[in-house]
């Protein structure tokens, strides 16, 4: 079985979705506003038997799972895979490919130290005089192991390769780039660095702080084969035992952290971009009682706490786990359960004005204890927020704050603390209860049908199978035949339902030749295209395997237009009355276009 139909055997389509978006029973599906774009009547459709989705709006999008969290969270496909496998419990890497990088950590360990180095030189005054202004002392900078970039662009680079390491492999893990002239030089320069460990503690990458007027302000090391911001948290292999007990304590920036852990705030750690992803919000359910977002005063750490809080609630208040038999190592036969874990608080530190949380810890850390004690609870927060925005005397300013509310309302799985909080809710908008559900059409009332009461998912004729035969041979051909790249312009990759398949064909047509496809892909990836080249091709000549190529593209057309087709009529049974001959126009309309391919075709 391919990882991705195992991700899907473990996680149930409707469950995901409602995190992002309130669904209502409809028939045998399930139907809600479609978060892809604003409509005030529901066109999006949850098909649990198929496990896939459609937007019969504005949108006209769908798919799988992926597409979804895709979409969603705006993420490419591998990072949706590494998200959606950590919450199924799967995982990817093998020991094998896992030491085939690790090389690469060594790479960072060498540049590491070449930075720190720096530091002491006579190079990097205005780097000691920030670090001193901002009150870090010797052993912190050691223990943090701080370093300076030179601003010349090349003494990097030219070191390691003193050292006998290549450009290719520097521009593999991101210490390098490519200049206008097309020249590598440093991607550093004239930097505060700040190593970045992953969580066990290897230097995965580095970020940047300029110490001048240059902007960005921050540079961090790109996505490398050791280095996804989205699955890093800035200093946790420091944290994580004070974690476990105290609860851990997140706010913006390296500085912040490096004060905390300074004063002995040890359970302080940061994201890599301003808001918590999916990924580092589960690492921190498993061993943190209370989660504490303690972000920057100022305007853009205000959005940051919002969004942070939007994307973490969402993942406290209900996780995917995979369950496995204690005694024998086996998945259990359900082989997912979705359920209440042990969610701990999440609550928001209200800093001063005027000072970040590593200038409030250097100053005061008696006050920055005080303040992270009281910190209040995510609806009390939002609360304070709502009221301080938004006129909420006004109609207008009641329904912008009862909108907001009830996308958090949504997401608590407990009815007590959702009537609680709608209480709360109805007194600050000073609107009734029956107006305040009225109003939100009771969002929270589409309560989540446990799996096993579900309609099973239809078996695919492939289900049996570890691939789809159809859109292996497809793509083949494809490979083993160049010159039939110009008809591929007569394929799109929604042609291709499994994942897999669809991204290696979406890679191919960036590519010209297998190698540089194969540099392209990611590693989750390279096993599929694999797989796929080792297929035989039955002898024959060009003609003839041109003809199966157009031949396999009508298929997967066909198999397409039927699917929406059969969604299209799922929906039609549960429409109403007034709509049944728009819906019926929008069939017949699928009906003619697979007519279509199998009539007046020259």
């Amino acid at each position: 079985m391919a990882i991705s139909d195992d991700i899907k055997s473990k996680i149930d389509l409707v469950d995901l979705v409602s995190n992002y978006v309130p669904l209502q029973k409809s028939g045998r599906s399930f139907k809600g506003i479609c978060p892809f774009h604003a409509e005030k009547t529901p066109s999006f459709f949850v098909f649990p038997e198929r496990q896939t989705w459609r937007c019969f709006g504005a949108c006209a999008t769908g798919g799988d799972i992926f597409n979804f969290v895709m979409q969603s969270e705006n993420l490419s496909f591998v990072e949706a895979l590494r998200n959606l496998s950590h919450q199924a419990g799967i995982p990817l890497q093998s020991s094998r490919k896992v030491s085939e990088h690790e090389h690469l950590y060594g790479i960072n360990q060498i540049a590491s130290n070449f930075f720190q180095r720096r530091l002491s030189s006579s190079l990097s005054v205005s780097a000691q005089k920030y670090l001193e202004d901002r009150g870090f002392t010797s052993e912190t900078i050691d223990s943090f192991l701080l370093g300076f970039s030179p601003t010349d662009g090349q003494s990097l680079m030219n070191y390691m390769i003193s050292n006998g390491y290549t450009t290719e492999q520097l521009a593999t893990v991101g210490l390098i780039t490519s200049a206008n002239n097309g020249e590598y030089q440093d991607l550093f320069r004239g930097r505060l660095m700040f190593p970045i460990k992953n969580l066990d503690g290897k230097i995965a990458g580095f970020g940047g702080r300029s110490l001048g007027d240059i902007q960005p302000k921050y540079v961090n090391s790109p996505t490398t084969p050791i280095f996804d911001k989205g699955r890093i948290l800035y200093s946790f292999d420091l944290a994580k035992e004070s974690i476990k007990s105290d609860g851990v304590v997140i706010v913006e920036g390296y500085t912040d952290v490096i004060m905390a852990h300074q004063n002995k705030f040890t359970n302080v750690v940061c994201p890599m971009g301003t808001a918590l992803t999916s990924y580092q919000t589960a690492i921190l359910t498993k061993i943190a009682p209370q989660v504490t977002l303690a972000m920057d005063p100022d305007t853009a750490g205000q959005e940051a706490t919002f969004r942070s809080l939007q994307s973490s609630w969402r993942i406290f208040q209900r996780q995917v786990i995979r369950m496995r038999d204690t005694e024998s190592g086996k998945s259990t036969e359900d082989g997912s359960l979705y359920f209440r874990n042990k969610v701990p608080d999440l609550k928001v530190a209200s800093l001063p004005s005027s000072k970040d949380p590593a200038e409030l810890i250097r100053d005061n850390p008696d006050i920055w204890s005080e303040i992270v004690s009281k910190a209040l609870p995510v609806m009390d927060y939002l609360g304070s927020i709502i009221s301080s925005r938004i006129d909420l005397s006004t109609a207008e300013g009641k329904s912008q704050g009862a909108e907001i509310f009830s996308h958090f309302i949504v997401a608590l799985d407990n009815p007590i603390a959702q009537d609680h909080e709608l209480q709360k809710l109805s007194s600050l908008l000073s609107v009734s209860r029956d107006v305040l559900e009225a109003s939100l059409g009771k969002p929270w009332a589409a309560r989540r049908t446990k799996t096993a009461n579900r309609p099973k998912a239809s078996p695919s004729p492939f289900s049996k199978l570890d691939h789809d035969p159809l859109e292996q041979y497809c793509i083949s051909l494809l490979l083993h035949f160049p010159k039939f790249k110009a008809f591929s312009k007569d394929i799109t990759p929604d042609l291709f339902t499994h994942p897999e398949n669809r991204e290696v064909f979406t890679w191919w047509t960036k590519c010209s030749t297998i190698d540089e496809l194969r540099e392209g892909l990611d590693k989750e990836l390279t096993d599929q295209l694999d797989r796929i080249l080792s297929k035989p091709l039955p002898p024959a000549n060009s003609s003839a395997h041109k003809k199966s190529l157009e031949e396999c593209v009508q298929r997967l057309k066909e198999r397409q237009l039927r699917e929406r087709k059969s969604e299209e009529e799922l929906r039609l049974s549960q429409a109403n009355l007034e709509d049944l001959s728009l819906e019926e126009v929008e069939i017949l309309k699928l009906n003619k276009s697979i007519l279509q391919l199998f009539t007046n075709k020259e």
